[in-house]
């Protein structure tokens, strides 16, 4: 057992920085000022697809960063794994 299993068995709030976004790099942001956020959440019904949306939004992370600064006209956060045991239910309308 892992112990990320041992705290999914507790039912203990986890979560995991799977990708270092510029809210924790101050130097990253440089003098950029946010005009517009977005924040999204997938749900992974199985390890195997978590794993493909990970290392999918790592390798966009660093094709996007290897850009030169004066392209940079954006950022992103932190990207967290959050494991669940549940399926998410929408919200009722």
């Amino acid at each position: 057992m892992t112990i990320l299993n041992e705290f999914l068995d507790q039912d203990a709030p986890t979560r995991v920085r799977v990708l270092t976004g510029e809210d924790a790099d101050g130097d990253r942001r440089g003098d950029k000022q946010v005009i517009a956020r977005s924040d999204c959440t997938y749900y992974c019904p199985d390890e195997a697809t978590a794993r493909r949306c990970i290392e999918s939004l790592r390798e966009s992370d660093e094709r996007l960063r290897s850009r030169p600064d004066e392209l940079m006209l954006w950022d992103w956060e932190c990207a967290y794994f959050d494991p669940r045991r549940t399926t998410p239910t929408a919200a009722a309308p």
